[in-house]
């Protein structure tokens, strides 16, 4: 959606001669105390996207690439003479994100990877089936419950007691029957 459809705040700067939007862009950046951008086109970006949106609102909430991107989309449509450096800037985002939002963003992949890994094999496990699970060592189990990504697994201890773990799918090994 584009600011002439009411979306972004911008819209009476369309068409605008782009002399005007980085003098005010400049202007912006004295007034705020801002260090300057690298380029012109950067510091109209950066006003586009900080005085003319809702960006920060979301962004303080939480970290959000789609947003980011969205707006540069946005910028670049609106304003094509910027569209180069807003291709430019989303290409380059990813090596701005701090390492502890990449750290976070793969943990997260992994953890969704894990979780489809354990609903594919909780289809091929039923009540009652013999599994390899880990608990202070390998151990033969008889699963006894099955949820959509963990099983319930019972097994006896040496002593005689019975002894019930819960682990995720993808942890436990079927057991193949002779």
């Amino acid at each position: 959606m584009t600011a002439a459809e009411g979306h972004y705040g911008w819209t009476e700067l369309l068409g605008a001669d782009p002399r005007k939007l980085v003098a005010m862009a400049r202007q912006r950046e004295s007034e705020f105390a801002l260090e300057p951008a690298r380029d012109d086109h950067r510091s109209v970006i950066n006003m586009l996207r900080h005085d003319f949106t809702n960006y920060d609102g979301n962004v303080y909430r939480s970290v959000t690439d789609r947003l980011y991107e969205e707006i540069l989309d946005a910028i670049a449509r609106d304003f094509p003479w910027l569209a180069h450096q807003c291709a430019y800037d989303k290409a380059g985002h990813p090596q701005r994100v701090p390492s502890w939002v990449a750290a976070r963003r793969s943990a997260h992949r992994e953890a969704q990877a894990r979780q489809q890994r354990a609903r594919e094999m909780v289809k091929h496990l039923h009540i009652g089936k013999r599994v390899m699970v880990s608990w202070r060592g390998s151990r033969e189990a008889t699963i006894i419950e099955i949820r959509r990504t963990q099983v319930r697994a019972a097994f006896t201890l040496p002593n005689g007691n019975r002894h019930v773990i819960t682990r995720s799918a993808h942890e436990v090994q079927p057991i193949p029957l002779p």
